[in-house]
C-alpha cells in the first residue's frame, strides 16, 4: 500500500498530462500516459488498471459531455443514430468505458512490465 506521500506525485503528473493531452493531443496519447505512470510509480498491475479506469472512464465521460454541449449535441444524436437510437446518455457512457478500458489496460501494461524488468 502507497503512503498519500507516494501517490501525490503520480496523481498531480497524471491529471495536469490528462487535461493537457484532452486540448492538444491525441485520443490515444491517454493510453501512453498511463502506460509511462504505471511503469516509473504504481507498483501493483491490478492496482494501476483501477487507478486509471476510474479516472480515464469519469475524465472522458465529463469531457464528453462537455464537448457535447458545445456543439450544442448534435454528436452525441449522431453517434446515437449510428448505434441504434440509444440513448445520448448511453453514448457519453460508451466513451467513457473505450477511454477507461484503453488507458486502464495500458497501466496495466506498464505495471506488468515494470515487474517483468525489475
Amino acid at each position: 500500500m502507497m503512503s498519500i506521500k507516494k501517490w501525490f506525485l503520480p496523481v498531480v503528473i497524471s491529471v495536469f498530462l490528462f487535461i493537457l493531452n484532452a486540448f492538444w493531443g491525441w485520443w490515444w496519447m491517454n493510453g501512453v500516459i498511463a502506460f509511462v505512470i504505471s511503469y516509473f510509480f504504481i507498483k501493483g498491475k491490478g492496482a494501476s488498471f483501477l487507478i486509471f479506469f476510474s479516472f480515464v472512464f469519469v475524465f472522458w465521460l465529463f469531457l464528453s459531455i462537455w464537448k457535447d454541449a458545445q456543439s450544442e449535441y448534435v454528436v452525441s444524436q449522431f453517434l446515437s443514430a449510428l448505434l441504434g437510437e440509444i440513448s445520448p446518455v448511453l453514448t457519453y457512457i460508451l466513451t467513457g468505458l473505450t477511454g477507461g478500458f484503453f488507458s486502464g489496460w495500458a497501466a496495466y501494461l506498464g505495471s506488468s512490465l515494470r515487474n517483468i524488468s525489475k
